[in-house]
């Protein structure tokens, strides 16, 4: 195995960092009266203080971001050679004591035997693998603040360069504001290992942009109210064909402004054709993190997105057309994982269709949004989109009923229809939002037809959570066709005669939900 190692300044132990101790440096998710806190902040990156990692005997570093409810910890291993069989034992010690593990997602079948503070487990196939603890070993489920630990573990994919194609060998060190800003095609971006200090990065077409496995991106805002921003999006491509962004670096948006303020985005893909970004790591991002709009064929795979900030929703597509995102991890400060429809880089311009895309074996946490979700801007028309093989850890909003695990969501233009979309093989490890699923139609209004909810295990919540809402309070639109089949609510499967119990199903959408089909 090759684990993912970050030898820089900027990646330290807690009591090295501005904070100083570790109570003090998690405070800095909020502001002193509690709000969210959306300004820059140092040290978006420590080594974990709580977890040991050996894989297959090799000690393997865990890392510890920020998140909206707890910090969360992750780790990253590759397997070298080329092999769907294989066996990784790992051992996972902790600095406290724990007197329950839990490996999520379930359905994974990983156990994890305890003896003193370590944990060993198994590992038998690729994915995403997060220990999660609890004091208690009678505990209905582990606790989502209690330290959790991510482990990434893919397959060594290396850079194969292109015939014809020139490499450009970027060292270490500070990158002026344009200088990222690359145009020549058919060329290789190679970013060795080490801190990078950059503003944002232009990706061309016909190019790669390869970041060495330790490749460290640290981004910053550049200028000043007087002098004018840097507002490149951080990593970008538009209007370009065959683009790929590949390796095992990481981009940190720690000090970059976000909410309402902030100058840049984070990675966007804008009406462009052929794009893959795999294997990229973004923490503390600042907005929206990883979106395509207006696109076709954009690929989303194997990344990990761990952040707190206001808007930081995780993968988006918005009205691209045979997309796909598979094998991702996220945990952020709003949505996860979503279908858009906001009519940007000349969507509704083009009166664009989202169209043909899937979403799959993803793994998300939520702690301020929504899990898998069609969500609210819908300037333009959406069909055939799919969530498939995904799975929920805990679901955790509760200042919102709108923010749940699986969500439908629109309300923007009453003349817009989101239809033809499919949930499917969904596994909810614990909810402890308002509603496990929702349908919901308000403001301006639009229309939301053919939806199948299809084999979905929630195996615990909070007590009164919804195992699903109906919603309607919208100037125009319907909602028409929505089918719940072989739903498992906490161990019970839903029935048609189940819609008359208002601790399971809330209407709030009248002749709307009398129509709702449950079998």
């Amino acid at each position: 195995i090759a684990a993912t190692v970050f030898d820089n300044s900027e990646v330290k132990n807690i009591e090295d960092t501005q904070a100083g101790d570790i109570a003090s440096w998690q405070a800095q998710v909020f502001t002193k009266n509690g709000g969210n806190n959306d300004m820059p902040t140092t040290d978006a990156l420590i080594k974990s203080p709580w977890h040991t990692l050996k894989v297959n005997g090799k000690t393997v570093p865990v890392y510890t971001a920020r998140c909206g409810k707890g910090s969360h910890s992750y780790a990253w291993v590759d397997l070298l050679d080329n092999t769907k069989d294989f066996a990784l034992e790992t051992e996972l010690t902790l600095s406290e004591s724990a007197a329950k593990c839990v490996v999520l997602p379930l359905n994974k079948n990983v156990e994890a035997k305890k003896s003193g503070n370590t944990y060993s487990a198994f590992i038998t196939a690729y994915g995403s693998y997060t220990f999660t603890f609890a004091e208690s070993a009678d505990a209905e489920a582990t606790d989502p603040t209690f330290a959790p630990m991510t482990l990434m573990v893919t397959q060594e994919t290396p850079l194969k360069t292109p015939e014809g194609y020139n490499r450009v060998d970027i060292e270490a060190g500070y990158h002026e504001d344009y200088d990222l800003e690359f145009s020549e095609e058919e060329t290789v971006y190679y970013f060795k290992k080490g801190l990078h200090e950059i503003s944002s990065i232009n990706v061309p077409s016909n190019s790669i942009v390869y970041l060495e496995r330790g490749a460290y991106l640290k981004v910053t805002d550049r200028g000043s109210d007087s002098t004018g921003w840097n507002s490149n999006t951080a990593l970008h491509t538009e209007r370009t064909e065959n683009v790929k962004v590949l390796g095992r670096g990481l981009l940190d948006c720690g000090e970059v402004l976000g909410g309402d303020s902030k100058h840049k985005h984070v990675v966007n893909v804008g009406s462009a054709k052929n794009v893959l970004i795999e294997g990229l790591t973004v923490i503390n991002s600042n907005t929206w993190t990883m979106c395509a709009y207006n696109s076709d064929n954009v690929q989303f795979n194997a990344n990990l997105l761990l952040s707190f900030r206001t808007y930081s929703d995780g993968l988006m597509f918005s009205e691209c057309t045979n997309s796909s995102g598979r094998y991702n991890f996220v945990r952020t400060g709003d949505d996860a994982i979503e279908y858009k429809g906001t009519g940007w880089q000349g969507g509704s311009a083009q009166g664009s269709v989202g169209s043909g895309n899937v979403f799959e074996y993803n793994d998300c946490w939520t702690d301020k949004g929504s899990g898998y979700c069609l969500t609210w801007e819908s300037e333009c028309d959406m069909t055939d989109m799919v969530f498939r093989n995904n799975n929920v850890g805990f679901a955790q909003p509760t200042w919102s009923s709108g923010n749940n695990a699986l969500d439908c969501r629109l309300g923007t233009n009453a003349t817009k229809t989101w239809e033809n979309v499919t949930f499917e093989n969904i596994e909810i490890y614990r909810c402890i939002s308002p509603n496990v699923m929702i349908c919901q139609v308000s403001g301006r209004g639009g229309n939301l037809k053919n939806i199948l909810f299809k084999d979905i295990k929630v195996h615990s919540t909070e007590t009164g959570v919804f195992a699903f809402t109906m919603n309607y309070s919208a100037q125009g639109g319907v909602i028409e066709n929505i089918t719940l089949q072989n739903i498992d609510f906490c161990g019970k499967k839903l029935t048609s005669a189940d819609k008359a119990d208002s601790a399971l199903f809330r209407n709030l959408a009248g002749k709307y939900f009398d129509e709702l089909t449950v079998k």
